[in-house]
């Protein structure tokens, strides 16, 4: 495996694009845009990788500033799903890709400096792993009292970023990688 010094590098990584791109096309490979990133992936790679190089903090010096990611404005879709009303920003294919290839690098901390009972958004630990556990404490005798289950409402649209970003800054040294 290789080492990185920086998170920002591994993002560069042509691997870690590649596998971010895999992730992203479950699902979706009858949708025209996957089909012509396909045909095209070396391209679209090349791209992808051109416009995280040149998305940096301002101020930063890069090659071609006018390839650099900028978000769109975008009008909310409401969505009706599981007796929830949804607010979601639906971001265009190359997006998701940036997502993916963020979570990949973001997801191996995340999950090391996780609570290990936090269940339902972590891979591998969804309601199935928190009955099995449950089941496991009873089975053995611990003195189970009280158990929560918690869904914060609305939380994306509320979560504070500055104190994200405090939180995140606690693990993660890069700034590029955090801009």
């Amino acid at each position: 495996m290789k080492e990185y010094k920086y998170l920002y590098q591994k993002m560069l990584d042509e691997e870690t694009i590649r596998t971010a791109y895999k992730k992203l096309r479950k699902g979706k490979t009858k949708r025209w845009k996957i089909q012509y990133i396909d045909k095209h992936l070396d391209e679209e790679v090349e791209k992808m990788r051109n416009m995280i190089l040149n998305t940096k903090p301002p101020g930063v010096e890069v090659p071609n500033p006018e390839l650099a990611y900028h978000p769109e404005d975008r009008t909310p879709r409401i969505i009706n799903e599981h007796g929830k009303t949804r607010r979601i920003y639906m971001p265009n294919i190359w997006e998701q890709w940036l997502h993916h290839i963020i979570v990949l690098v973001l997801e191996p901390i995340v999950t090391a400096t996780a609570y290990p009972y936090s269940c339902g958004s972590l891979p591998n630990r969804g309601a199935h792993y928190a009955k099995r556990q449950m089941v496991q404490w009873i089975k053995l005798g611990k003195d189970i009292r009280y158990f929560a289950k918690v869904d914060i409402r609305h939380f994306y649209d509320n979560v504070r970023h500055d104190i994200l970003l405090k939180e995140l800054r606690i693990r993660i040294k890069d700034e590029w990688f955090l801009y």
